[in-house]
């Protein structure tokens, strides 16, 4: 049996309709593609806000011998001083039958990389207390737990 080939690619509008299985696949529990309908609405998002052209988004996909297994999702933050940016990392996940591989190591430098190519401050992101494979791996990745803090949502 060979080594597997990982490969981080950023999500466009080529590799979007293979790379929304691993969304179904955390969402539902099933690998496979989102509905017509969903992709298609979707992609109409994308292009509006020209997500696919802009650095200040950043969608990656993890592709572990062809499939997609994992992805992180980042977003820069201008600041208004001294301190440029901050990269915030919003989602990262991994198969939990992939996880070990080192895959989400890869996919947080891909946002750290990208973070130091544009000049940002720093790579932010919040988890939960519980998430104790995430807490330890972002610890081994350089993430310090600042004070604490309420994850606060409101629905549009």
């Amino acid at each position: 049996m060979g080594k597997e080939q990982l490969v981080i690619k950023r999500i466009n509008e080529e590799n979007y309709r293979k790379f929304s299985e691993v969304l179904q696949w955390r969402g539902t529990g099933v690998k496979e593609e989102k509905s017509e309908e969903e992709i298609k609405k979707v992609l109409e998002f994308f292009y509006e806000h020209d997500i696919f052209k802009n650095d200040h988004f950043l969608l990656f996909g993890a592709e572990l011998d062809g499939e997609y297994v994992g992805y992180i999702g980042a977003s820069f933050i201008p600041k208004p001083d001294k301190r440029l940016g901050v990269f915030f990392v919003d989602e990262l996940w991994v198969h939990e039958d992939y996880r070990g591989k080192n895959i989400a190591q890869a996919l947080l430098d891909e946002v750290y990389n990208e973070g130091k190519r544009l000049g940002a401050w720093r790579v932010r992101l919040y988890t939960s207390e519980d998430n104790l494979s995430g807490r330890r791996a972002y610890a081994k990745n350089g993430y310090s737990e600042e004070g604490g803090c309420l994850f606060c949502e409101r629905d549009y």
